[in-house]
């Protein structure tokens, strides 16, 4: 919650992008990673392994029930990530 009287700092933090996780994401979106959770700060060293590092951008192709596989495009590469994965990974949308 935004709690502010001044309408400029209001405006400013509504305009700014707040990273987001795969799973928030609708099936075609573009995304861009911005970082990880530091919450699933394990799964880092194998995501920046497979190219999924800070800057690169992917299309979310699948998204399946709570337990099966997040189903992402990277280049011409398809990638299937866990949800703990995918949930590492902090990401926004691109325009």
């Amino acid at each position: 919650m935004i709690v502010t009287k001044n309408p400029l700092i209001f405006q400013k933090l509504m305009m700014e992008q707040v990273p987001m996780r795969l799973r928030d994401m609708a099936i075609g979106s573009v995304v861009t990673i911005v970082g990880y959770d530091k919450a699933y700060g394990g799964y880092k060293g194998k995501l920046t392994s497979i190219g999924l590092t800070p800057s690169t951008r992917l299309m979310l192709l699948h998204l399946g029930f709570p337990d099966s596989p997040i189903e992402i495009k990277v280049g011409n590469s398809r990638l299937s990530l866990s949800q703990q994965e995918a949930d590492a990974l902090l990401v926004e949308e691109v325009e």
